[in-house]
């Protein structure tokens, strides 16, 4: 009896975990907060959420060890409580893509759209090694918060909201591969539309930092090509 209590206790602690990313918001937030340190009000604002909820939401997250505070100042900041929170989460996502059929329809559906124009890459390494070399221009389309969180290594910032006026960081005719936050967002499809209207040969990576990261901890995460 003692060995089945403790197993049920293990599950039971385990099963905590797992309902803190069982709420659409929280898992939203999550992602927010793998791009790069928030406070309540900046991720209520990007959520649509009223402060108390989301407030609500990451104590939820904070008491089953996804994510940690720090103070600066007055403002109280969120993260995640590790690179393993990142990754984990890439993972899910990745796994969810796989195995539910409207995700994975949706996916597969964005691929077969975007088919026409691939980049030639077979992994991480040959991409950051092309953009060390100087090959291609890598550029990182999310707020410029969130590349100054963390970025892909030799990575531009180009923030969408503002591409224009940060265009002229890159080369034209040189090959420029976008990548922004992965999964759900699009920021890298509409960067690739308006590049390419400029004359820019883009195109865009389906993966963001947090896949780069999780494949660096030893999962298989490889980037897939899409053009926006």
């Amino acid at each position: 009896m003692k060995t089945e209590n403790t197993n049920r206790r293990y599950y039971e602690l385990v099963g905590q975990m797992m309902k803190a990313m069982s709420h659409p918001v929280r898992i939203f937030l999550l992602d927010m907060l793998c791009q790069c340190e928030r406070s309540v009000d900046e991720l209520a604002s990007v959520s649509l959420e009223p402060v108390r909820n989301t407030s609500h939401h990451l104590q939820q997250l904070k008491r089953a060890g996804l994510v940690v505070t720090r103070r600066q100042g007055r403002r109280i900041l969120y993260r995640p409580a590790d690179e393993g929170v990142a990754s984990m989460w890439s993972a899910v996502r990745s796994f969810a893509e796989s195995r539910v059929p409207e995700l994975r329809l949706g996916v597969l559906e964005e691929r077969e759209k975007d088919q026409g124009l691939t980049y030639p890459l077979k992994d991480w390494d040959e991409l950051l090694e092309q953009a060390e070399r100087g090959e291609i221009s890598l550029v990182d389309v999310r707020p410029e918060e969130e590349y100054d969180f963390d970025h892909l290594p030799g990575a531009v910032s180009v923030p969408l909201e503002s591409l224009e006026n940060h265009v002229k960081k890159l080369t034209p005719g040189k090959p420029t591969v976008v990548y922004c936050r992965g999964g759900a967002c699009r920021m890298a499809r509409l960067a690739v539309d308006r590049l390419q209207k400029m004359g820019f040969s883009a195109v865009c990576i389906e993966k963001g930092v947090v896949d780069w990261k999780a494949r660096a901890l030893g999962y298989i995460n490889e980037p897939s090509i899409s053009v926006g």
